[in-house]
């Protein structure tokens, strides 16, 4: 039998047809892998092959080998509708196939009834580079760089190899085709290609892959291009953290270079011999004998890590070098003394028994010791600090074995706490890098002031327990010590005499009541100095003397050494140390003392900020102060309008001790938008402003009780003439007032519980605005002063009512 084919009217046999066909697709399915494939040639494609979106030549095969000449291929996934005739041979880049064709599963149907699946995929063309084995983006200009293809193109199997080549851009735009003897051009794919880059410019290359057509069976593509730099110097950075330390501690050095790159780190400004350095885990390092110069190898990634630690103060250079081209970078370190601070105990007096915490702050360090008086109270660790800008460490006697110190059974007295921060200082040599005083008193004594502060002007009691006693003494210290102007700067001096004048110190005698104490209100002057004030309150014991030496029970003539002592030039550290000396510490004395303070300030009010005010609401403004509990402020709001000035007392903060609360609420019904000043005065010449906004309130307005607003069916622009219906339920259920919408716009006091933002907004939308009325005009000569209110008590109203 014979068959007839298409081509120049030639008679095969159908016997040689089928040869030369099963020769050809043994040769094409038996090709070795990462082989390429001639478009002229093509390739089969069978059950669930894969196909790269631009290839040129497919054939499709069933299950059996044969060939599907024609057919549709589907696509099958879900919301898809991609229908393609295909004929053999089947080109992916026809205009009629690749304005259709997309990524994914297609069902080939053949016009023979055969049904195959074949996946479509796009070409994937990525490329690295690597030095030394590792990926890298940069390279140092003589090294060698390597690419390598990353790519799917294993998928176009044949007798050829596929080929590519790089398309490398240099910085000026220039494409290379050949560095140092080795082509870009038709490399095979599977195989890095290596280059050395002496010849190259420093500089960002730009790198990207082209397929081969004639390798890849008509495959034409470029993927996507990559940038690496050719470098001069091998060092990238070198890094400090922190870049300032304090003194023996340790300093993080980060270089990075090329991966495997031989690095070294020194001192090259600065004294060698005040470092040190350490490895950080699996760096590989070696150190020189003095451990003052570090060799090292960066890991995969051209990271090197190196610790330092400094044991003066100063900066320092610390230089790497990486060893392949001998390149350098630096970095300056600050190394900062020890820096330390005592945050606890707080108060500088208490009983004795009593256990005390200390605690404190430092810039470096260990570890801290703790002595009291010379006495060792313990080794304390130090804690990681945040959030503090001059600290970075913090210790506690709570957190440390030792716990807290134990005053049990010492000596009332001055004790002076002592910290050395270790290992920079030593507490056997250098002085304390920190210290405090405190003050251990007995027991038997309390002092209790009615505030933490007071205003000039203004007064305070003072107030305590000194249970079988009979008196108290009570002296009260200026900020400047003797020389400064006191609460009663003339009284030592009229007491003496004049043998002695001290104006800074005020003295005060009292009973003890059934235990107990208190004094009458102490006025501080207008004049007296501000600041913190001492307070010193002594009972002399059983014995009625001050002391066991004094032989007085005249305590200003106990302190002052028979009235010999200028206590004028003591401090109020130093006259607290002359009264304990006198008084308390002298061995056998029974004296009691108790110490608290008053910080004495110049009066002031002050107003909180107001948000705007919706007008219709109530609002409140809030003030503080350092006027007394009690006092009267007087708080206005003045505007467009005036508003009823209150009258409020200034009430205490029971949530600290620092300043005390006033507050008044008004009302804006009657008031205008505007802007309005509002005042707080107490009536001595002390004031204080703020603004606050009235503003129109929000278009849902809350119509008042009684009064409901009815939806009325209007034109969707009504004339501004037009007569707008507002529909009143009153309690009694009566009444339908119509009102011009012009009129109620041309009188402002004719809109009642509703602004005049509101009546447009019920116009436009058709919503009735109710109750409108019409405010009763009154002639000038007749219209009374509004908010007039009779003067409170006391004179200093009178004048405020006068202005």
């Amino acid at each position: 039998m014979k068959y007839e084919i298409a081509n120049k009217n030639k008679i095969v046999p159908w016997g040689i047809t089928v040869l030369i066909a099963a020769l050809v697709s043994l040769f094409v399915l038996s090709a070795p892998a990462n082989a390429g494939v001639s478009p002229s040639v093509g390739r089969n494609v069978s059950d669930n092959g894969t196909v790269i979106i631009g290839e040129t030549n497919i054939r499709f095969v069933d299950h059996d080998g044969n060939l599907i000449r024609s057919g549709t291929l589907e696509s099958t996934w879900e919301g898809s509708n991609i229908n393609i005739h295909f004929s053999t041979p089947f080109d992916t880049t026809s205009e009629e196939v690749k304005s259709k064709l997309t990524k994914g599963k297609y069902k080939v149907v053949g016009d023979n009834n055969r049904i195959i699946h074949v996946y479509f995929e796009l070409p994937a063309l990525s490329v690295k580079t690597k030095v030394n084995g590792e990926d890298s983006e940069w390279v140092i200009r003589g090294g060698n760089i390597t690419f390598e293809a990353v790519t799917n193109l294993w998928v176009i199997a044949g007798p050829l190899p596929n080929t590519i080549s790089y398309k490398l851009i240099d910085p000026l735009g220039r494409r290379l085709y050949e560095v140092n003897g080795v082509s870009m051009l038709n490399i095979e794919e599977s195989k890095p290609l290596t280059i050395n880059t002496s010849d190259l410019d420093t500089g960002t290359y730009t790198l990207s892959i082209e397929t081969d057509p004639a390798t890849n069976n008509g495959l034409d593509a470029e993927g996507p291009s990559i940038t690496f730099e050719v470098r001069s110097s091998g060092v990238i950075s070198i890094s400090a953290t922190p870049r300032v330390q304090a003194v023996s501690e340790n300093i993080e050095f980060n270089v990075s270079t090329m991966p495997y790159t031989n690095v070294t780190l020194e001192v090259t400004h600065g004294i060698a011999s005040n470092v040190q350095f350490s490895p950080i885990g699996t760096y590989t390092t070696n150190l020189s004998a003095h451990k003052h110069k570090v060799y090292g190898t960066s890991d995969d990634e051209g990271i090197f890590k190196v610790n330092a630690e400094f044991y003066d103060t100063g900066t320092y250079e610390i230089t790497a070098t990486e060893l392949f081209g001998n390149t350098t970078a630096s970095v300056n370190v600050t190394i900062k003394p020890i820096a330390a601070e005592l945050t606890e105990p707080e108060e500088k007096w208490y009983p004795i028994g009593k256990e005390l915490n200390i605690a404190g702050k430092t810039y470096g360090g260990k570890s801290v010791v703790i002595k009291a008086s010379g006495e060792f109270i313990g080794n304390v660790s130090l804690n990681p600090l945040t959030g503090d800008p001059k600290y970075n460490k913090k210790f506690s006697l709570e957190k440390s074995p030792g716990k807290k110190w134990n005053t049990s059974g010492l000596a009332p007295g001055k004790y002076k706490i002592k910290i050395w921060v270790l290992p920079a200082s030593d507490p056997d040599k250098d002085p304390p890098d920190d210290s405090s005083i405190v003050y251990l008193l007995r027991s038997g004594l309390s002092v209790k002031v009615s505030s933490g502060f007071v205003a000039q002007g203004d007064d305070f009691k003072i107030s305590g327990e000194a249970k079988g006693r009979g008196r108290v003494d009570i002296l009260i210290i200026a900020p400047r010590g003797g020389s400064g102007h006191g609460l009663n700067y003339t009284q030592i001096f009229d007491e003496t005499g004049g043998k002695l004048d001290v104006p800074g110190v005020a003295h005060i005698i009292r009973d003890v009541t059934n235990g107990e104490f208190e004094t009458d209100d102490i006025t501080v002057p207008k004049d007296a100095d501000t600041g913190m004030y001492m307070i010193v309150v002594l009972n002399y014991g059983r014995d009625g003397v001050w002391g066991t030496k004094t032989g007085t029970s005249d305590l200003i003539q106990a302190i002052s050494y028979n009235y010999t002592s200028d206590l004028m030039i003591k401090t109020q550290e130093q006259i607290l140390e002359l009264i304990i000396d006198k008084t308390v510490n002298q061995p056998g004395s029974d004296d009691l003392m108790a110490v608290a303070r008053i910080k004495v300030e110049n009066p002031y009010l002050r107003l909180r900020d107001i948000e705007d005010v919706p007008l219709g609401s109530d609002f409140t403004v809030r003030g503080i102060t350092n006027r007394k509990e009690g006092t009267t402020v007087v708080v206005t709001v003045e505007g467009p309008v005036k508003l009823k000035p209150q009258f409020v007392e200034v009430e205490g903060d029971t949530e600290n001790n620092k300043f005390n609360n006033f507050e008044a609420s008004f009302s804006t019904k009657g008031a205008r938008i505007g802007t309005y000043i509002v005042t707080a005065d107490d009536g001595d010449g002390h004031q204080a402003t703020k603004t606050v906004k009235f503003v129109a309130p929000p278009a849902n307005v809350t119509p008042p009780p009684g009064i409901e607003l009815t939806p009325t069916p209007t034109p969707a622009a009504m004339p501004i003439n037009q007569t707008a219906v507002t529909n009143r339920t009153a309690a009694g259920g009566k009444g339908k007032v119509n009102v011009s919408l012009a009129a109620a716009l041309q009188n402002h006091g004719v809109i009642t519980a509703v602004s005049i933002a509101a009546v447009l907004a019920a116009a436009i939308s058709g919503v009735a605005v109710t109750a409108v009325r019409r405010k009763k005009k009154v002639p000038p000569y007749k219209r009374k002063v509004l908010h007039t209110l009779p003067p409170p008590p006391g004179e200093k109203w009178r004048r405020w009512f006068k202005r």
